[in-house]
């Protein structure tokens, strides 16, 4: 009689062996200074970006049937630090917030506003008239409205001659 071999059968296939998960390992590995130094350094990376949105006004865009309008929030701003430029179907807004040089540096406690230039552009889904366009200034919000261009219609041209 023959003796039958220890291992896997022709008939049985192997399992692949799973590994314990190791949810610490990055732990272990960097220590607790190396991943604070790890958060720390993909802020820091990510920061230019993150205080550029912190600088720009937050903007709304709501259409209606007839119109598009824009509420930007400018509060500090006046209106000739502001330019608004539109095309049939964009819209820019851009400007600056400027500091107050009158106030002495020396004495804040605690200071969040930013300060600087910024643009934002937008696309419009669908065609506006620009020569009807408008805009003003009211309790630090700049509101833009913006007519949507009228849809193209048809006229039946007469035919005069023999």
């Amino acid at each position: 009689m023959a003796k039958k071999k220890k291992g896997v059968s022709k008939k049985e296939t192997a399992v692949p062996v799973r590994r314990k998960k190791e949810p610490f390992k990055k732990v272990t590995e960097l220590g607790i200074g190396g991943i604070v130094d790890s958060v720390k350094n993909e802020f820091f990376n990510r920061f230019p970006e993150v205080m550029k949105l912190a600088s720009e006004p937050r903007i709304n865009i709501n259409e209606s049937d007839k119109k598009f309008t824009v509420f930007a929030a400018v509060a500090g701003m006046d209106k000739e630090d502001l330019d608004v430029e539109i095309n049939e179907d964009s819209l820019r807004i851009s400007g600056e917030q400027r500091k107050d040089d009158t106030l002495s540096s020396d004495n804040w406690l605690k200071m969040e506003r930013q300060y600087g230039g910024f643009s934002r552009a937008f696309t419009l889904p669908s065609p506006i008239e620009p020569e009807k366009a408008s805009a003003r200034c009211e309790r630090g919000e700049l509101i833009v409205e913006l007519p949507k261009k009228s849809a193209p219609t048809r006229k039946k041209i007469d035919i005069t001659g023999k």
